[in-house]
């Protein structure tokens, strides 16, 4: 499948009002190797619960379509921003325009988190790559520290050709 339009090439979706001005990122990356699966260990076993929200997330929207169980992720203040159909549209738009093509697969222990602190607090976004059969795709989902079981942001984008993690963050985020 071939999107259509460059406008549609890259799915953007990004359901959060926050402007960063901290960070710091923790991956499963071995050897140079983002996509690589890793139990969290040290500092990183407290994203946890944001690992186990994430990969609900993955499972639910992008592997079995069950829009309706992705959608319970969200925290309730996201959900009236973002009605369920329009989630289901953005599901279908990234199929049809998007040219994902049929999900293949994603590494549960593949993960990557930056902590952002913004005026209002601590944001941590969680980073899953999820292989499509046309292209591989960054899933980013936000969370704040306290309530990692809630999504409070979320994003998805095409991966550039073997882009790693830290670079795609410093781009998508406007990173230094």
């Amino acid at each position: 499948m071939i999107a259509r339009g460059v406008g549609l090439i890259v799915v953007v979706v990004w359901i959060s009002g926050c402007e960063f001005s901290t960070y710091s990122t923790h991956t499963s990356s071995k050897d140079g190797n983002d996509y690589a699966a890793e139990p969290l260990s040290g500092s990183t076993k407290d994203y946890a619960e944001a690992l186990n929200t994430s990969n609900q997330f993955v499972e639910f929207y992008a592997v079995n379509r069950d829009i309706e169980a992705a959608y319970q992720l969200l925290r309730s203040d996201l959900q009236e921003n973002v009605p369920l159909e329009q989630l289901a549209e953005f599901r279908s738009q990234a199929d049809l325009d998007g040219g994902f093509g049929e999900f293949v697969e994603y590494l549960p222990n593949q993960w990557a988190f930056t902590r952002h602190t913004e005026a209002d607090g601590e944001l941590l976004i969680s980073v899953k790559i999820v292989r499509f059969e046309n292209f591989e795709a960054f899933f980013l989902l936000a969370f704040e520290e306290n309530y990692q079981n809630e999504i409070v942001g979320f994003k998805w984008l095409r991966r550039e050709r073997e882009e790693e993690v830290s670079d795609f963050l410093n781009r998508v985020l406007q990173r230094p």
